[in-house]
């Protein structure tokens, strides 16, 4: 029998050129399919990063079913 899925926490993953402007051949340096992930930490603080979301599907065992990942600003749920 299947498991019912539970759906983990989105882990921010920081784009490698995450810093504004452009780079030597005029392109813009950061990687236009990520966004910003805006969370607050343990101590109420507000803490952003620009880069991709990755989403884990798992079991009541924690074996993983599935995963996506989604530009930084993609909600959660």
């Amino acid at each position: 029998m299947a498991q019912p899925e539970r759906v983990g926490h989105a882990i921010p993953i920081e784009a490698a050129q995450s810093g504004p402007g452009k780079g030597n051949d005029g392109q813009v340096k950061r990687d236009p399919e990520a966004g910003w992930h805006v969370k607050k930490d343990s101590r109420g603080r507000i803490k952003s990063t620009y880069g991709l979301s990755v989403h884990t599907g798992v079991d009541e065992d924690g074996f993983i079913h599935r995963q996506s990942i989604t530009s930084g600003n993609v909600h959660d749920s």
